[in-house]
């Protein structure tokens, strides 16, 4: 089961960032690069990017 707090390289010796601050960053990269989307203060790409990096998390979560 993955959690927010998980480590992202938990076997690698730079592992400060957790799953979900991982995923965010991955899916804020595409959200800018795929729309060209930047807004001026990029809040709400980031907010973006963390809703779907918890998204992914439930899914990723679920029993199948």
């Amino acid at each position: 089961m993955i959690h927010k707090k998980d480590n992202a390289f938990p076997d690698n010796k730079y592992s400060g960032l957790t799953k979900r601050e991982y995923f965010a960053a991955m899916a804020m990269q595409a959200i800018i690069t795929v729309s060209g989307r930047i807004d001026k203060d990029f809040n709400i790409t980031a907010i973006d990017a963390v809703q779907s990096a918890d998204s992914l998390i439930r899914e990723l979560n679920k029993k199948r």
